[in-house]
Parts: C-alpha cells; sequence; structure tokens
C-alpha cells in the first residue's frame, strides 16, 4: 500500500451528506498559507450507481480525469472556488483506481498537498488523515463504508457543521503532511 502523508482523504457512507462541505471548509483554511490540488473521485462499480449522481457522458475507457477550469457546482468546481491551486475529476472503473491514481500523480509534483474526496481510495492508499463521513439517518451506506468507519481517524456525523468546524483545530499541516493535533 502507498504511503502519501501529504493526501487528506474523505469518505463517506452515502450522497448529499457534507463529504464536499467538509473538503471545501479544510481546503479554505488551509490554502491560505499552502498550495493545495483538490481531487474527486468517484469509482463506477456494479450496484453502487445510486451513490454517483448525473454524469453527463458515460465512461467509454477505464477512467478519464478532468483538470477542472472554472469554478462551479460540481464537487471538484466548488474545491477550486474554496482555494485550491487545481482541481481534478478522476470517473473510474472500480478495478482501475490503482492505474487511475498513478496517472494523476504523474501531472503533479511528488509533495503536492492533496484534499481529496473518495472512498476507494483508502483501499490502495495510506493517507496522512482518513476522515470518514457517516449519513446517521437510515438510508442505505455503501457496501464497503462500514469497513472504511473502522479505518477512519476521525469520523464525523453528516450535516454536523458545527463539529465540522471544530475538525479544523484537531486537524494539522505539518512539514511531514497532514495529521492530528496532539
Amino acid at each position: 500500500m502507498m504511503k502519501m502523508p501529504s493526501l487528506l482523504l474523505i469518505g463517506g457512507t452515502g450522497r448529499k451528506i457534507g463529504k464536499t462541505t467538509l473538503a471545501s471548509m479544510i481546503i479554505e483554511h488551509f490554502a491560505k498559507t499552502n498550495e493545495i490540488i483538490g481531487l474527486k473521485i468517484s469509482n463506477m462499480k456494479p450496484g453502487d450507481e445510486a451513490f454517483h449522481g448525473f454524469h453527463e457522458h458515460s465512461l467509454k475507457q477505464n477512467y478519464s480525469i478532468l483538470k477542472e477550469k472554472k469554478i462551479g457546482n460540481k464537487d471538484s468546481q466548488r474545491m477550486l472556488g474554496s482555494g485550491a491551486k487545481h482541481s481534478f475529476f478522476i470517473r473510474v472503473q472500480d478495478e482501475f483506481i490503482n492505474e487511475a491514481f498513478e496517472a494523476l500523480l504523474q501531472k503533479i509534483t511528488a509533495d503536492t498537498i492533496i484534499v481529496c474526496e473518495s472512498n476507494s481510495l483508502r483501499n490502495i492508499v495510506e493517507p496522512g488523515l482518513f476522515l470518514m463521513v457517516s449519513d446517521n439517518s437510515g438510508k442505505p451506506h455503501k457496501a464497503e463504508s462500514e469497513k472504511l468507519l473502522a479505518r477512519a481517524d476521525i469520523q464525523l456525523i453528516a450535516h454536523d457543521y458545527p463539529d465540522f468546524k471544530e475538525t479544523m483545530n484537531k486537524v494539522q499541516l505539518i512539514e511531514t503532511g497532514w495529521s492530528i493535533k496532539s
């Protein structure tokens, strides 16, 4: 498993629970003094269609990497609007996530600070910090999310924005990467 202390990874148990809001808050807070890359990875798994929302174009190859050029309402565009120097959106067939992430790493420098929204990336990368947003509304969870909750450094409840803000006091970015303040 690849170790990436410069990666802060945000996962979640479902859609529309505040993952991008949390990512945007973290980017806005830390981009004042650091160059940060925003990244949204949407991997396509059979049975997970309900968790991906609408995409304008179907995926015709193993993966696609889109560099956002404008601020807008898409998750990766919101990250750009929060102060990310660059923001990328990767759509990938599940079995090619490693290949897609390696392709992105070829486009950026090795020590780039990244805030990424993805569950599946946690299966191939050990980030500096892994935050999980959990939906306690009773809606169905993504199949893999229960296992990922146990691996999270910090667990947050969906739409608990005061707790999201408090997370800013727990998270730090130091020379060696992302970590929890001691």
